[in-house]
């Protein structure tokens, strides 16, 4: 298990635990790929880490197309639906 300090503006520092799969299986935490998880969730990574989902918004372009934001201890992605093959990881691989 890792963990990440965030100092957020509104509820200021909160440590972030990020788990490996496995770690987070013996834990039993409950999780989902991160393309099904909402904000608040525990998500997997396409590299196999599990962490929450400090936020997640849906954005529409001009022609009413959904798109998503996630923001994760970690890092955060821009993900349109239209692209199910985009990768989101934990470590730059």
């Amino acid at each position: 298990m890792y963990t990440i300090k965030i100092d957020h503006r509104d509820i200021g520092l909160t440590e972030y635990p990020i788990y490996r799969q496995e770690e987070a299986d013996i834990e039993r935490i409950p999780y989902k790929h991160w393309q099904r998880a909402e904000e608040g969730d525990w998500a997997l990574t396409d590299d196999y880490y599990v962490a929450k989902v400090i936020k997640k918004k849906s954005y529409f372009d001009h022609q009413k197309r959904e798109s998503f934001y996630y923001r994760m201890p970690f890092g955060y992605i821009m993900w349109n639906p239209k692209y199910p093959d985009k990768h989101f990881a934990y470590q730059d691989t």
